[in-house]
């Protein structure tokens, strides 16, 4: 296990990988692990600080779980998780406030076991379907699934609208 603490600053990379079974982040500052040579299985980060942002690239699938904090959390920051060749999981929360969340799987799908996302906007990029059926809230989802014959679902209980998250416009599937 590998745990990372930076408590009045950042965690960030800029080469090496982080390998290991469970990565904890906590900092105060906008933190970024994306070299895009990381492994871990199981993903969970709290960045405490107003406005700040959480990035993680892996180079293959994970799962954001438990590992010393739940989930992942920020407080109003944006919070991007790329999982470059596997799956990216959702087993607990991913919470940015008011901020927006970016799932990307540009050669896996994204699974959605348990946990709420909370975020202003949702951008969503996989190759295969993902299914996203019990987001808490979320103001605006925008997606791309580039997968021949692969749906999108998503759910939530309140009014959301079809929209722009980053790069992502509106609602995509290659006829799905």
């Amino acid at each position: 296990n590998v745990s990372l603490t930076a408590t009045l600053g950042a965690v960030t990379e800029t080469t090496g990988a982080v390998l290991g079974t469970v990565l904890t982040v906590q900092a105060q500052n906008t933190s970024s692990l994306t070299t895009g040579t990381n492994a871990v299985t199981t993903l969970a980060a709290d960045i405490t600080g107003l406005n700040e942002t959480f990035s993680y690239t892996d180079t293959n699938g994970f799962d954001v779980n438990t590992g010393g904090v739940t989930g992942i959390t920020t407080n109003d920051g944006d919070i991007v998780l790329t999982a470059s060749s596997g799956n990216l999981t959702l087993s607990q929360d991913v919470n940015a406030g008011a901020g927006n969340v970016a799932l990307l799987a540009p050669a896996g799908a994204i699974i959605q076991s348990f946990g709420t996302i909370t975020a202003d906007g949702l951008g969503v990029s996989a190759t295969a379907a993902p299914t996203l059926t019990t987001a808490g809230t979320v103001n605006t989802i925008a997606a791309n699934i580039t997968g021949p014959a692969n749906p999108f679902t998503f759910t939530q209980a309140g009014t959301f609208d079809v929209g722009t998250v980053g790069t992502i416009v509106g609602v995509t599937t290659n006829a799905g």
